[in-house]
Formats: structure tokens, sequence, C-alpha cells
């Protein structure tokens, strides 16, 4: 009778398996796919026919040398028995029946290892295929992995965002006093009554409603003074987030009738952005926590 486990950790679990391998293996037939599980097999195969081609080669090679030599002796007792030509002419017939019967079998050697060698070609090629599958296998996962990596960074942006949202006093500090961020619907209120007095266009107004954070106050400077604050928030920003800053805040200025001071938060600025800040004259907050 199998003894019954209790899983409560994962360690639990992959204790379980290092004395369970049946367990194991069925496990690792779950995950992986058949292709991937044949490959060590395939491969050790391949491995093992090419052994044997290598030694069935050698075999050819040293026999080949065997040949060779022979030849060297035959070339030599040609040489002597043109010299006695007259003497031997029936001994130089024997050996050219023996000579002819040689050929032969190095003829039926060579139609062998012709054959050999297109087994062998149509077994690389099979392999091949293998192998062009597998790469196939591996860009497919290279892509899930870049698109996975793409949306942690778009759920990492948005959580950013929402950061500087809620705590937009805090990153605004130094510049207002009573900060308070301005509602996506006051917002979309005030600008479609600017589109309808033809203050703005549709486009403009498209454009500042995606301004990522718009905060009221007054100037710390002076306290007095109204101001807005249209924010463009990017984990790296670059130029065109500067740009887009600037843009905006002259749209809410002509719909509000107010200030408007553009600032681009991120935690890390491209050379482009510092410098198109200082051209353009945003202000860019670093946050660094």
């Amino acid at each position: 009778m199998k003894p019954a486990y209790e899983i409560r950790t994962f360690e639990d679990l992959v204790e379980i398996l290092r004395s369970e391998p049946k367990w194991r293996e069925e496990l690792r037939r779950l995950i992986l796919t058949d292709d991937l599980l044949e490959l060590p097999k395939q491969l050790q195969e391949f491995k093992e026919e090419f052994q044997d081609f290598k030694e069935d080669f050698q075999g050819f090679k040293e026999d080949f040398q065997g040949f060779k030599e022979e030849f060297q002796g035959f070339k030599e007792e040609f040489q002597d028995f043109r010299e006695e030509f007259q003497g031997f002419k029936a001994e130089f017939q024997d050996f050219k029946e023996e000579f002819q019967g040689f050929k032969e079998e190095f003829q039926n050697f060579k139609e062998d290892f012709q054959g050999f060698k297109a087994e062998f070609q149509e077994f690389k090629e099979k392999v091949e295929e293998r192998f062009e599958r597998l790469e196939s296998d591996v860009v497919e996962l290279k892509g899930k992995v870049g698109r996975l990596e793409n949306d942690v960074a778009e759920i990492k942006g948005d959580n950013f965002e929402r950061k500087v949202r809620e705590k937009a006093p805090s990153f605004l500090g130094k510049m207002i006093i009573k900060c308070k961020v301005v509602d996506v619907s006051t917002l979309a209120e005030k600008l479609d009554d600017a589109l309808y007095e033809r203050v703005i266009t549709e486009e403009e107004r498209g454009s500042a409603l995606n301004l990522d954070v718009v905060a009221e106050g007054f100037l710390r400077e002076d306290r007095e003074k109204k101001v807005l604050v249209a924010v463009e928030v990017s984990i790296k920003a670059d130029r065109r987030d500067v740009e887009r800053a600037r843009e905006r805040s002259e749209i809410l200025e002509k719909v509000f009738g107010l200030p408007v001071i553009p600032v681009v938060i991120g935690k890390a600025f491209t050379k482009g952005a510092k410098e198109r800040a200082k051209e353009l004259k945003v202000d860019l907050i670093k946050h660094s926590a």
C-alpha cells in the first residue's frame, strides 16, 4: 500500500516528486511536449548511428590504405615483369585475373558505400527537419515572452500613473499648495463647454482628456495665485512626453482661463526629454522611490 502524502507547501510537492520517480516522469510528460521529450532519445540515436558510420569509414580508410600498399607492390612487380615479360607471360595473365577480381570487389564496396551515403543523407535531412521544428518552437516561445514583458511594462505604467494621481499633493507639493486633482468628469464637462463655444477643436478636446493627471492649487511662492498643473506620467519619459505636456497645458489655459504649468513625472528621462524640457519650459519631476 502506497503511503499517503500531505501537501501543504510547494516544498512538500518537490520532496514527494523526488521520492516518486513515476510521478515525476508523468509530470514531465504533462508539462513538456512529445517532441521535446523525444529529443534526447533522438539525439542519442543520431550519435550512435554517426559513431557506426565513423567506424565503417575508418575501416574503409584502412582497407584503402592496404590496397594502396598492395598496388605499390604490384607496381614494383610489374616493373620486374616488364623486364622478364617473355618468360613470365603466363604468370602475368594469372595476376591480371586476380586484379580483375579485386577490382570487382572494390566496385561492390564502392556501391555499398554510396548506398550508405544516401541513407545517411536521408537521416541527416530528418534530423535537420526536427531541429527546424524545435527552432520554430523556440521563436514562438520568445514571442510569448516578449508579449508578456510588454504586458508587465503596461501594468507598471498604469500602477505608476495611479500612484501619481493618488499622491498628487506629494509629487506637486514643491510647486503648489492646497493641491486637488481635477476628476475626469469635471474636466470633460469644461472641455465640452469650450468645444460648444468653439474655444477649442474636437481634436484638442480629445488630446486634453488624455492627460494623465490634472491638478489645481495655489502657487507656493504666491499663495493668492490659482493655477492648474497638466501632468504627463511615464516610467521612462522621452521628448514626446514633454511635447504633449506643453501642448495640452496650452489647451487647458484656453479652457480654464488660468495659468497652467506643464509637468512630466517619471522614474527616468531620456537625453532628448531633458533637452526638450529646457526648450519648452516644462518641469521634470523624477520619482526615485
